[in-house]
């Protein structure tokens, strides 16, 4: 027999902002520990990203939020994006402190996905570091990411974030 679950409604922000699939700088603002609806009497954690360049209808900078469970060992969601964030893995026995990545800047792939309702979100997929900058000259400032097969701009990310053109998109 099924337990029924009970979520309270909340008030959605006013100018609630509607990312397109895309790969997103962004920045960890806080981490909090919720109920998981899924998992009766299980935790995890609820990241809030800044994603700097997009706004609310009210200016302030649009945000995202994704989910993982609070489990840390080397095959949970929790350390491979801690990982990536901070560039390394963390020492053997060293716990997870939330104070590690708040601030830290990231990059988010956001894609469409279908829920458990059968409707279709645009949700983060997955967490990457922050990409290096490695053009230092002026006239490269504004390069755009270019397909991995060809020169070709990139218009879709894989979850991992690889780039790819509308031709070679897997």
């Amino acid at each position: 027999m099924e337990s029924e679950i009970v979520i309270e409604q909340t008030e959605t922000r006013d100018g609630y902002y509607e990312f397109a699939p895309d790969v997103y700088d962004a920045v960890i603002v806080n981490i909090k520990k919720v109920d998981n609806p899924f998992e009766e009497g299980k935790k995890q954690l609820e990241f809030t990203f800044e994603i700097p360049g997009y706004y609310f209808e009210d200016g302030s900078v649009a945000l995202k939020r994704a989910w993982a469970n609070a489990v840390w060992n080397r095959r949970s969601k929790l350390w491979s994006w801690a990982t990536a964030i901070l560039g390394a893995e963390p020492a053997k026995g060293e716990p997870f402190r939330t104070s590690s990545l708040i601030g830290k800047p990231c990059r988010v792939t956001m894609n469409v996905v279908t829920t458990q309702k059968g409707e279709r979100v645009v949700k983060i997929t997955d967490v990457l570091g922050a990409k290096a900058t490695t053009n230092t000259h002026d006239d490269m400032a504004d390069a755009q990411e270019t397909c991995r097969d060809c020169d070709q701009p990139a218009t879709q990310y894989t979850t991992r974030g690889t780039p790819f053109c509308d031709a070679h998109a897997p």
